[in-house]
């Protein structure tokens, strides 16, 4: 059950399609298209504070792909992007990122397959340069 007005989405040369959160449609397409593979989404992440965050969950690989690339080159600038993806403390516009583990395996398998997810929390004001960013940077592959 979704709270948010949702979309259907399709990338039809690799037979990707989903219904999502309407205000991050077009950065959800445009990970896939870069090659950057989402897991789940949400527009509206719970938050304590005033900042309207979105979640995006992916596997390990496409995460730290999307965050480099979003972060954009290294920098020492307070507040710049890549200051608040990586260091973010004290920065009501911070990025977190978390992990979950889960398994797998059929029923009666002999042994897990444990897999991980990353979920990356950050600013929705921050949508479209990161989306300006995944267009221009290197594809995953």
């Amino acid at each position: 059950m979704t709270i948010h007005r949702q979309v259907h989405i399709a990338w039809p040369e690799r037979g990707i399609a989903a219904d999502v959160d309407e205000d991050i449609a077009e950065l959800v397409l445009t990970c896939w298209q870069v090659g950057v593979h989402t897991l789940t989404s949400c527009q509206e992440y719970p938050s304590t504070d005033v900042v309207r965050r979105v979640q995006l969950g992916f596997y390990p690989r496409s995460a730290e792909h999307f965050l480099s690339i979003a972060a954009g080159a290294p920098d020492e600038v307070e507040g710049s992007l890549y200051m608040r993806v990586l260091e973010g403390a004290g920065d009501p516009r911070r990025w977190t990122v978390d992990f979950s583990a889960g398994d797998h395996a059929p029923e009666g398998a002999a042994r897990a397959d444990i897999r991980v997810r990353v979920f990356v929390v950050f600013p929705f004001d921050d949508v479209e340069e990161v989306r300006r960013r995944l267009l221009q940077g290197p594809r995953l592959t």
